[in-house]
């Protein structure tokens, strides 16, 4: 099991990217392209804060990459996942205040593009989406 590190500042996040439905300006058939994760914003990949621009906080497993996300006090805090796959939690990672992450545990997997890893947290061990 890792160790959960995160890096906190003091901003507020800015939106959150959501799954193209339908026909793409190309022609193609958008509900048959799997979603990209993105490449800013929330739950996308980050190695520190700065990575994440307008999202406040940086969540990774000691060295590795990790994913953007913000503060939470229960889970309807938090952005829906980009993509199906990994169920949105609000979760102590034991610093500063729980967070926004997807939760993987259960078989549940990860939206493509994240990786389901288990952690240890305060609570115990947890399978989360990096």
């Amino acid at each position: 099991m890792s160790s959960c590190h995160f890096y906190f500042a003091l901003l507020l996040c800015a939106g959150c990217s959501a799954r193209p439905v339908g026909i793409g300006p190309d022609g193609t058939d958008t509900d048959a392209m799997p979603p990209m994760r993105p490449d800013f914003g929330m739950w996308a990949a980050c190695e520190m804060q700065r990575e994440c621009g307008d999202v406040p906080i940086c969540v990774f497993p000691a060295d590795e990459a990790g994913f953007c996300t913000d503060a939470c006090e229960v889970a309807d805090d938090c952005p829906p996942a980009y993509a199906e796959g990994g169920s949105v939690v609000c979760v102590d990672v034991g610093d500063t205040q729980p967070v926004c992450a997807l939760d993987c545990g259960g078989g549940r997997g990860c939206p493509a593009g994240m990786r389901c890893e288990e952690i240890g947290l305060p609570a115990g061990a947890r399978k989360l989406c990096f």
